[in-house]
């Protein structure tokens, strides 16, 4: 019963004349949804003639992880399972675990960048922050304070500080997209 009488009050209030400014929200716009709910892909993306610094952006994003799956899987091929033991004694079980599932995971967070951008820059933040900070422990740790200065180590670096210089610019203008304000 008074789940009818809600649905009769709602049904009146949708029939109020809607003056310039007055709007009534539906169960869902106070509830806190957006209406389109459809995420935006890099094919969205592309397909606006405008937002060259995104398209860019996207495209760096996308080389470096293809970059690090390459390396990974160049790794898993030469050497087998779990191989960075055998190329370093020092690394630990739990890190070599680690960079192994990292050639699946850059792949995943690829794909979840091409189809759901917002969604895929969260996975990209996570890898790239934490194979940094694993990747510079490690070299410290084992070969002193300048074992980080080598193009493997420096490439991750300075993706990270593009990463965290953009990520923020990328996921407003792809809102932006979602909104449907190109």
């Amino acid at each position: 019963m008074i789940a009818l009488c809600d649905n009769m009050i709602r049904g009146r209030e949708l029939d109020i004349p809607r003056r310039k400014g007055l709007v009534v929200p539906t169960e869902n716009q106070e509830a806190g949804y957006t209406m389109n709910k459809r995420r935006v892909s890099v094919k969205d993306v592309f397909s606006v003639k405008k937002s060259y610094a995104l398209k860019i952006m996207l495209i760096i994003y996308l080389l470096s992880f293809l970059g690090a799956t390459y390396n990974h899987a160049m790794d898993l091929i030469k050497y087998g399972l779990f191989p960075y033991q055998r190329l370093n004694s020092n690394v630990p079980v739990w890190l070599n675990i680690y960079w192994t599932l990292l050639t699946f995971i850059d792949p995943l967070a690829i794909v979840l960048l091409l189809y759901f951008i917002d969604v895929g820059l969260v996975l990209y933040g996570v890898v790239i922050v934490s194979d940094v900070l694993i990747n510079y422990w490690f070299m410290i740790s084992t070969k002193g304070l300048f074992s980080w200065i080598n193009f493997g180590q420096i490439s991750q670096l300075l993706f990270l500080i593009f990463y965290l210089a953009t990520v923020r610019l990328i996921y407003k203008e792809t809102q932006r997209m979602q909104k449907g304000d190109q």
